[in-house]
């Protein structure tokens, strides 16, 4: 985590074993939300078998913690 234009921003960066990458951006909002962007590309294992070529589009995320 570190700080842009004062708010508090993390990234996160992931493989899985086919080769597809994970990014995810995104700020805390306050102590219990968050919001992002995450972008996906590459292979994906699905129910229905492999997927090729899998991709995201510029997709917001907001999550809240309930507890």
């Amino acid at each position: 985590m570190f700080r842009s234009n004062g708010l508090p921003v993390f990234k996160l960066h992931g493989q899985n074993s086919f080769g597809g990458v994970l990014k995810v951006v995104g700020i805390f909002r306050g102590h219990d939300h968050a919001r992002g962007f995450p972008n996906f590309q590459g292979t994906l294992a699905t129910n229905a078998g492999i997927k090729h070529g899998c991709q995201t589009f510029h997709q917001l995320w907001s999550a809240k913690h309930a507890g």
